[in-house]
């Protein structure tokens, strides 16, 4: 039988991708770290600049915050495994399709959960004991972006891009530092500190913007 001849080029390993990746993986890190540092910085600030009674409403909306991750930590990682399983199998379209396919089951759950949220905000001030229903208007119209921004999120890390994810994690930190600190200066109290949570969730879709567009899907459940 005829000998199979192998080259070096054949058994090295891929140098540059693995960099890559070690880099991008660094850059996702540093700007997680600094997002982190501008929400502690934030709640420092509002830990000094509201009442005590105001503080407490403010955690309360970023707690209802932190509980929607449950749904759109996710509709990301569900993204990013579809999409970079595709993309690795030569089938970018299916990959497309999928990203379609969520997105639009995560702005119907961002529409629900704001009607339950806003619509019977007079009710949650008075169950949770707030001093106005407002917050909880303004933080449930960040809700569909939120959730859709992380079906984008998840595609940019199935890609691979890094840089990409990263700026947003930054740039939402800034708008959420930027504009409830600088509605909480301005004397607007924890509808402002809220008014930069909602603030934030559509910041993340200007920073995902560049994501490519997916295509509908032709199938009514194209995960496979």
């Amino acid at each position: 039988m005829g000998r199979i001849e192998t080259t070096e080029a054949d058994d090295a390993p891929d140098v540059t991708g693995g960099r890559s990746l070690i880099s991008g993986g660094a850059l996702l890190a540093l700007a997680m770290l600094g997002a982190n540092g501008g929400n502690y910085l934030l709640n420092l600030l509002l830990g000094r600049w509201l009442t005590p009674a105001e503080f407490a409403d403010a955690n309360l909306m970023v707690t209802l915050m932190l509980l929607v991750t449950a749904v759109a930590a996710p509709l990301q990682l569900v993204a990013a495994r579809y999409v970079g399983m595709h993309e690795a199998s030569g089938r970018p379209a299916q990959g497309a399709a999928v990203v379609a396919w969520l997105y639009r089951r995560a702005a119907v759950a961002g529409l629900v959960m704001a009607a339950i949220i806003a619509l019977p905000a007079p009710l949650w001030s008075t169950l949770f004991r707030t001093e106005d229903p407002w917050p909880f208007v303004l933080l449930a119209a960040g809700m569909p972006a939120y959730l859709t921004q992380s079906v984008r999120r998840g595609t940019l890390q199935g890609h691979f891009r890094f840089g990409r994810l990263a700026a947003s994690f930054i740039a939402e930190m800034l708008a959420r530092l930027g504009v409830a600190a600088g509605l909480v200066a301005a004397g607007f109290g924890v509808t402002g500190a809220t008014a930069g949570l909602s603030a934030s969730s559509w910041s993340r879709g200007s920073s995902c913007a560049s994501c490519s567009r997916s295509n509908p899907p032709t199938d009514s459940s194209p995960m496979r």
